[in-house]
């Protein structure tokens, strides 16, 4: 017998395919948020936790020439880890939530005489992972700071001039008999044939402090000349003038009115390089208070010793200097 239609088949088709299409509405939708999520995690969260940390490879230029890090080691390293050289660049590859690898490449040549040119190049690599440096060889690093005590009396005798060679270069760390004015410490020193100084970088240690707890030197100076290159990077000239001095005269810095505006402006740079500082490692090895540039202003730039790179002849002569205390040297690889 044929039940009679009364439209309840209809509706409940209606209501199936009304069912169907929220089922499929939803799906749809919980389809589209999990991709906007997977999205957002994959694209965007990296990035917004990176905000809250360091970031090395921030552009500070238009054409994204220079990065970050570049700058802010260049100063950092020219204040008191000498042995890195003048000319730094650095590359970065970011993994994000705050995770960056790096390069620091540094080159730079010697010509202690007009017969040869040696370029010396090292790269130092690692990590900084939420603002801890993790740096595969950060021992060769640190080992360049000048907190070593190079320039201190707990050095002792051993200089390493009886090893000396005629055919190679060597790191050489002069510890002069008093701290003498900075012109004077340029006229004798690096603008001298004799000594093969102006053929190498020249780093300055200064004078920042009255007193000091490690033997009267204070581990902090500035290249008072480069041989060829400088690291090059884009900088706000009005709040920091003089922070890269003018490299077309490759003489170096020679007023001392010009070399306190260029040490005054490092020191004024990385106290406003927070998020730098902040960074494990760079601030435990950091050996400044903020009245550095101020004492040197007030008191005149005083240079207590100097390191350059040169080879035996050079060197030899140098070690004669009646106002020289002491010469260290150690081969440059």
């Amino acid at each position: 017998m044929q039940r009679p239609d009364d439209g309840t088949d209809e509706i409940a088709k209606q209501i199936n395919r009304s069912i169907r299409k929220a089922f499929i509405k939803t799906g749809v939708i919980a389809t589209i948020i999990a991709l906007i999520l997977t999205l957002f995690i994959v694209f965007a969260l990296p990035h917004i936790v990176s905000a809250f940390y360091y970031d090395p490879s921030k552009s500070i230029a238009d054409d994204n020439q220079y990065n970050q890090i570049a700058r802010d080691m260049s100063v950092y390293s020219e204040l008191q880890m000498p042995e890195m050289g003048p000319e730094l660049t650095v590359g970065t590859d970011s993994y994000g939530y705050g995770n960056y690898s790096y390069a620091i490449d540094s080159q730079f040549q010697v010509q202690p005489d007009s017969d040869s040119v040696n370029s010396i190049s090292k790269v130092y690599t690692g990590n900084i992972k939420r603002n801890i440096v993790e740096c595969y060889n950060y021992s060769d690093i640190n080992d360049l700071n000048v907190k070593n005590g190079y320039f201190n009396d707990e050095c002792g005798e051993e200089t390493g001039l009886e090893k000396m060679n005629d055919t190679d270069l060597y790191y050489t760390y002069v510890s002069l008999d008093k701290d003498i004015p900075y012109e004077q410490f340029f006229a004798d020193y690096v603008d001298n044939d004799a000594y093969g100084t102006n053929g190498s970088w020249v780093w300055c240690g200064i004078k920042v402090a009255e007193e000091d707890n490690s033997s009267n030197h204070y581990n902090q100076g500035f290249y008072a000349s480069t041989f060829v290159n400088k690291a090059s990077y884009e900088y706000d000239e009005n709040k920091y003038p003089g922070l890269i001095y003018d490299t077309s005269d490759a003489n170096g810095i020679k007023s001392e009115e010009d070399a306190v505006q260029h040490f005054s402006s490092m020191v004024s740079y990385l106290e406003d390089s927070n998020k730098f500082l902040d960074l494990d490692e760079i601030s435990e090895d950091l050996y400044f208070d903020g009245d550095e540039a101020g004492y040197v202003s007030d008191n005149g730039l005083k240079v207590y010793g100097f390191i350059f790179i040169s080879d035996k002849g050079h060197i030899d002569n140098i070690v004669k200097d009646k106002n020289v205390k002491r010469v260290i040297v150690r081969e440059a690889e």
